[in-house]
């Protein structure tokens, strides 16, 4: 009985350190899109993220930024390798984003 009480409590915990991680990861996402945006673009002023989706199992982000300025236009990035897209008439952000 003290075995299955314990293996109980043992695949909960894992189930929530698993979630937690996920939901952590995610909650970041804008903000590292938003630090890659930044780092591409040479400024340091902050970014805004919107997140329209992901393509590519999950591996590949489209959406928009905007520079406090007001400027802004879509992207694309890929979580696998760093490359970023920042516009809509990239080859990158076609086959990506409005292909998908």
């Amino acid at each position: 009985m003290q075995n299955l009480i314990v293996s109980c409590l043992v695949m909960v915990v894992s189930a929530i350190l698993v979630a937690g991680s996920y939901l952590l990861s995610e909650d970041r996402l804008d903000e590292r899109v938003a630090g890659h945006i930044a780092d591409t673009l040479g400024t340091d002023q902050t970014v805004s993220v919107t997140i329209d989706k992901k393509v590519n199992n999950d591996y590949g982000i489209c959406g928009r930024y905007t520079l406090p300025s007001g400027e802004g236009n879509a992207f694309f990035y890929n979580e696998v390798n760093g490359h970023m897209a920042l516009k809509k008439d990239t080859e990158r952000y076609r086959v990506n984003c409005l292909d998908a």
